[in-house]
């Protein structure tokens, strides 16, 4: 299971949600981006809807520094909505 720890400020600090066209996002909570990046392998990232240079990334990463490495490379850009979440993509 992949563990996060957080700074005691992330957790008494809100975060204002990202303003895109005049709407929120719909910002996950760091359990549902915990289960997203779970959903990640070195197999199924090589047909994941991203770049190239995010699924070599996350390849180098997972080979040079192991899994939680690359599980954390990935977070980023899920949190954000960058790239799709993987639970849409492989499960949907």
């Amino acid at each position: 299971m992949l563990e996060i720890k957080l700074a005691h400020s992330h957790l008494t600090n809100p975060i204002d949600p990202p303003i895109i066209g005049g709407s929120f996002l719909i910002i996950m909570t760091v359990e549902e981006l915990l289960s997203e990046v779970e959903l990640l392998t070195k197999e199924n990232v090589r047909h994941y809807p991203v770049s190239r240079t995010f699924k070599d990334d996350f390849l180098s990463c997972w080979q040079n520094h192991g899994r939680q490495v690359a599980l954390y490379y990935a977070m980023p850009g899920i949190w954000e909505g960058r790239v799709p979440r993987p639970s849409e993509v492989f499960n949907g």
